[in-house]
């Protein structure tokens, strides 16, 4: 599903393009090996940072040309912000009404709060459902910050979907948090999103492109990697 529009693509005779990306890393050579081929045959491909650029170079070995391949940086740090709709903004700026405590947003990522199998398929090291229940309950009661949940990636797919993982969390933490608990507005377009996620004090990733627009607004931030 990943590689066949791309053959598609070079098959046609068009100039395939690899905007900046992660490039690995690959546990097998036949990945490798048709991950080469495709990049080797592409007009240009950039990583969007200097790990990636690295795992590029190595993968080509000598096939790497300088003018061709290129390190760059993720395109959602160019994304402008966007104001949402006028209830909804009216909404996210209450949040900060009472000024007496820090606006933390806090980023649960679906694709490994809903799986069962998460822990297996991206080699956690933790329980992730405990970790974010723990952060979330540190920084609500040893903290007395005013945490939102936020969804970043909206998707249909119920295994992907940061609004199911939200308010999973919400039910399990909303009746201990005071009424400083809640789950952010869903918000289909990234500019909307960044404007709201410029508003928090603080801010906690556990999807790359919610903490890039964290990063890229100036909010002090941190992630939850694999």
């Amino acid at each position: 599903s990943v590689t066949m529009l791309k053959r598609l693509a070079l098959r046609a005779g068009a100039n395939l393009i690899l905007m900046p990306q992660t490039y690995g890393p690959f546990f097998n050579e036949r990945s490798k090996r048709i991950a080469r081929e495709l990049i080797a045959a592409s007009t240009s491909a950039w990583a969007r940072d200097t790990v990636s650029y690295a795992a590029l170079q190595d993968l080509l070995g000598p096939k790497f040309d300088p003018a061709r391949h290129r390190e760059g940086v993720d395109v959602a740090f160019a994304l402008p912000a966007l104001a949402p709709s006028a209830a909804d903004a009216e909404r996210i700026e209450r949040w900060r009404d009472d000024g007496t405590a820090l606006l933390v947003g806090v980023n649960v990522s679906g694709l490994l709060y809903n799986s069962p199998k998460a822990t297996g398929t991206y080699g956690l090291k933790a329980d992730y459902r405990e970790v974010t229940y723990e952060l979330v309950r540190r920084l609500l009661v040893d903290a007395g910050c005013r945490v939102v949940l936020v969804p970043h990636v909206v998707a249909t797919n119920p295994h992907e979907s940061d609004v199911i993982a939200c308010r999973a969390v919400f039910d399990r933490l909303g009746s201990k948090s005071d009424g400083r608990l809640e789950v952010a507005p869903i918000l289909s377009d990234p500019r909307q999103a960044k404007w709201m996620i410029a508003r928090f004090d603080w801010f906690c990733g556990m999807r790359m492109h919610a903490t890039i627009a964290a990063l890229s607004s100036g909010v002090p931030t941190a992630a939850i990697a694999y």
